[in-house]
């Protein structure tokens, strides 16, 4: 009896742990623009991919995500930026460690950091690119969006 009355309340004391801290917060993004930049990193020249794309679908609260990430001869990254904005267009929580890679198709990363109310969240996203090129005037100018990205967030 002694142990049935204490896997009881173990299962109890248990079960009163959130279930926030367990649920992952999926997305779907599609579209948007990116931009790319010459920049000078780690003693040579890089390219700073800046992307946003609205989310379109998922159980996350945001409307939609932006990234800037600086790769690495590699096609690594590190210490990115990841951010998630409202309905309204106001940042609704950031990471600043984005970190993954680039694969010359698709970006793929993990992230974390702490939200406004002091929760933390950590997550995974996956980012392909699509392009389109045109040719003005004898140049040949490349534009890049989000052609379909997906992830997820587990907020504790």
């Amino acid at each position: 009896m002694e142990r049935a009355i204490a896997v009881l309340v173990l299962t109890v004391a248990l079960g009163g742990v959130s279930a926030k801290a367990q649920d992952g917060e999926t997305f779907e993004d599609a579209g948007g623009t990116c931009s790319t930049h010459t920049v000078s990193h780690n003693g040579g020249a890089a390219v700073n991919w800046v992307c946003m794309a609205p989310i379109h679908s998922g159980a996350i609260e945001a409307s939609s995500m932006s990234f800037s990430v600086v790769l690495n001869s590699d096609g690594s990254f590190n210490n990115g930026y990841i951010s998630f904005f409202d309905q309204t267009g106001q940042l609704a929580f950031v990471s600043t460690n984005f970190s993954g890679n680039y694969d010359g198709a698709k970006f793929s990363g993990v992230f974390s950091g702490t939200m406004p109310d002091g929760a933390f969240f950590s997550g995974q996203t996956d980012q392909a690119l699509a392009s389109r090129v045109f040719i003005v005037r004898g140049v040949k100018r490349t534009y890049y969006s989000i052609g379909a990205g997906s992830g997820d967030l587990t907020i504790s």
